[in-house]
């Protein structure tokens, strides 16, 4: 994608200014304990942290290399690797589930393919919450024979279970356990050397931010081990929806790998340009929904609306985003911790909308 001249842009040194005020009040609203942001833009880049921990008087300082649980942005990664390994020739967008996965049964199953996961149009004929199965095969089981309530396409339904089966397709088709796939062909080329599952066997207690102190289920603070609950019932084996842990230089590796459409190793492209295309454009719009392969699109009311149709976005439980604009190579990362010490729904919600509008910033639009 070529990159496209800015108009109304404000400075990075502004840009630094505004979001390391905005974390600052916003630890001071409670919030979040801690966070790390890091902003790329044609003119540069910067990591800013803020904020400790835990709330507790001598909790350890977040730095900029402190790593933090970021959910869902582990499905990002592995959608990433899904086109990778379709680039290769292991799987197209048409292979159908069954093909790789026999076991994939029930109603309607017979018509799922790789574009229906990485979309998110398939809807499991499941209401249950599948975490209170509290067994990674059950959960796998249930998964693989429920079927789907209706043909798959129709709709966009945001359900780990999607992300479950693409990561099982994978593992299929490359002999790889998930983890040792995602280091193989992303983190190891990437130089990201502090994106992992189950931290707290390679790392000190004192780098990795914990999340929730889970009262209801697991009953203890959750620091070093996934806070997504049906991850965590998968023991030691990681799953496509969660788990991943990392950092914001790490991460910044991802986002430009992507905005650049490069492997930093020797240059050559991630994605042919047509693929590429592909990946960032919304194939949702027939049924009123916006979605990418394996990304979701930026709404209006998100960013300046002369910037929203060329930004793909993942967001995270936990309180962690990324918004990349491969068109005019800027990308805005952000890990927290903000269901510390408990989860309080849609909290995180203004302050990324305000971060990313001082970013993705448009004087026309946004005087």
């Amino acid at each position: 994608m070529t990159l496209q001249k800015l108009r109304f842009v404000p400075s990075l040194e502004q840009i630094e200014r505004d979001a390391i005020e905005l974390s600052t009040k916003a630890i001071k609203d409670k919030l979040f304990p801690g966070c790390v942001i890091g902003i790329m833009t044609p003119d540069g880049k910067f990591i800013s942290s803020a904020g400790s921990h835990t709330y507790d008087a001598n909790a350890v300082n977040v730095t900029e290399d402190s790593m933090f649980d970021i959910s869902s942005l582990t499905k990002a990664v592995v959608s990433s690797t899904c086109l990778h390994l379709i680039d290769r020739g292991m799987l197209s967008l048409e292979t159908k589930v069954q093909d790789i996965l026999p076991e994939f049964e029930g109603q309607y199953a017979d018509e799922v393919d790789i574009k229906h996961l990485l979309t998110f149009t398939v809807e499991l004929a499941i209401d249950e919450p599948l975490w209170h199965l509290q067994s990674g095969e059950a959960i796998l089981d249930r998964i693989m024979t429920a079927g789907l309530k209706h043909p798959p396409g129709q709709g966009h339904f945001y359900h780990n279970s999607t992300s479950i089966i693409l990561g099982k397709i994978l593992e299929e088709v490359t002999g790889f356990r998930l983890d040792f796939l995602l280091k193989k062909f992303i983190f190891s080329r990437l130089g990201m050397h502090d994106t992992t599952f189950c931290p707290r066997k390679n790392y000190s207690m004192d780098k990795i931010v914990p999340t929730e102190n889970d009262t209801t289920w697991r009953m203890r603070l959750l620091h070093g081990e996934v806070h997504d609950e049906i991850s965590s019932c998968f023991s030691d084996h990681p799953i496509a929806a969660a788990g991943l842990f990392s950092t914001v230089p790490d991460l910044m590796k991802f986002a430009s790998f992507i905005c650049n459409n490069k492997w930093p190793d020797d240059g050559s492209m991630f994605l042919p340009e047509r693929s590429y295309n592909e990946m960032v454009k919304n194939h949702l719009a027939s049924i009123g929904r916006r979605y990418g392969l394996g990304w979701d699109k930026c709404d209006d009311n998100y960013i300046c609306p002369c910037f929203s149709s060329q930004t793909i976005v993942l967001t995270g439980f936990s309180g962690c985003s990324m918004h990349l604009n491969p068109m005019h190579r800027i990308a805005v990362v952000i890990l927290s911790n903000a269901v510390h010490p408990k989860r309080h729904p849609g909290s995180m919600f203004d302050f990324r909308r305000t971060i990313n509008q001082r970013v993705f910033y448009c004087k026309h639009c946004m005087d």
